[in-house]
């Protein structure tokens, strides 16, 4: 948030920030600014505190956050050690498939964010992409995989990362937030509480994993 802050702000030329479900996206959409997050394993994570276990490391990624779209290849180049690309040079996408997902059935994007992706994709197509087409129902219960990758993998819980291995008691936390004593903010406080609904709901949730993972190898494109 701070670097999307800071960036929306023009009080940083770019940050970079850290990705796992939305944290480097989410702040540049709130800030007016760009967020990226690169495909795993093209920047390297090793460093990064706290470090996710497990599986979930594939989840992680950095990347930058610029005031313009055309920012974001030279510096995503420099941190991933490629070569910066020329500005007057596009990719060859020939032999590359894209599906682009207006919306998964569940929430719908505004008019602009349709029409933007709609343009993204003739470029796409322009640049020798082929456009494919996947069914959007299939990324109804993307959130619930998602939140179920995130409890079933063991390591330590967001509460004891918060309180350095000394998990933080959200009984004692909530009251003092709410006379100004907490050393936590509200969202982290919420997040504790989110993390340990989601724990109790770990079977539901593991279910709703294995069905649509198993959907997914039924008819997911090939080519893809």
């Amino acid at each position: 948030g701070g670097e999307g802050a800071s960036v929306g702000a023009a009080l940083a030329a770019f940050g970079v920030g850290s990705d796992l479900g939305g944290s480097i996206r989410i702040p540049a959409a709130f800030c007016g600014c760009v967020g990226h997050k690169p495909s795993a394993g093209l920047v390297p994570v090793d460093g990064h505190f706290p470090m996710p276990p497990g599986p979930l490391r594939s989840y992680l990624a950095l990347g930058p956050l610029t005031r313009r779209v055309a920012d974001v290849g030279p510096l995503l180049a420099v941190m991933s050690g490629g070569e910066v690309p020329r500005r007057d040079l596009g990719p060859d996408l020939r032999g590359i498939t894209v599906y682009p997902i207006e919306d998964n059935q569940r929430t719908s994007p505004t008019a602009p964010m349709r029409h933007a992706i709609r343009r993204t994709t003739e470029i796409l197509r322009a640049r020798g992409a082929r456009i494919g087409e996947y069914p959007a129902a299939r990324f109804r219960r993307s959130a619930e995989m998602w939140g179920a990758r995130m409890q079933t993998t063991e390591g330590a819980s967001y509460a004891e990362v918060l309180g350095a291995g000394d998990p933080v008691r959200l009984s004692r936390e909530a009251p003092r937030w709410l006379i100004g004593r907490s050393h936590h903010t509200f969202a982290a406080l919420s997040g504790i509480g989110l993390e340990r609904l989601g724990r109790r709901l770990n079977g539901r949730l593991s279910a709703a994993i294995d069905a649509a993972e198993a959907a997914v190898d039924a008819g997911y494109p090939k080519e893809a």
